[in-house]
């Protein structure tokens, strides 16, 4: 996963010089956060995925180019739904600090203002936790 990130990104960034600016985004997960005791390899990866953000922001930067990362909470999309009990969904909701859950209207939001001109001086201050506030540190 994080090569195609990686190949992606060293392909897109010099076009995106070349014309003077652009956008990149990518997405991580709650798991750059919080440890678990399985899935080591899907972790390091989403973490692997912060530091490739910064130093693609850091290289664009001057170009024009901007690198956003958000991280989706639990996003109720109709897969999530249909694969979830109504226990579980009740579990995710009390984990957040929002009352009700995530959908995909409110990732599409803001990925859709870091890609508008309203975002234009923002180039990866930090992972945007789009997640009701679960991970709220």
């Amino acid at each position: 996963m994080i090569l195609i990130v990686l190949n992606g990104i060293r392909y897109a960034l010099p076009l995106l010089t070349k014309r003077g600016g652009g956008v990149i985004m990518n997405t991580t997960s709650g798991e750059v956060w919080m440890g678990e005791n399985v899935r080591v390899a899907y972790q390091t990866a989403k973490c692997g995925l912060v530091g490739l953000a910064r130093h693609t922001a850091t290289l664009g930067g001057k170009h024009g180019v901007h690198c956003n990362l958000v991280e989706p909470g639990f996003t109720l999309t109709e897969a999530a739904f249909k694969s979830t009990n109504e226990e579980y969904r009740n579990q995710m909701l009390a984990s957040v600090r929002s009352p009700r859950l995530g959908a995909p209207e409110h990732i599409a939001a803001m990925v859709a203002f870091l890609f508008s001109d309203d975002a234009a001086y923002i180039n990866l201050p930090n992972v945007i936790l789009v997640d009701g506030g679960a991970n709220l540190t």
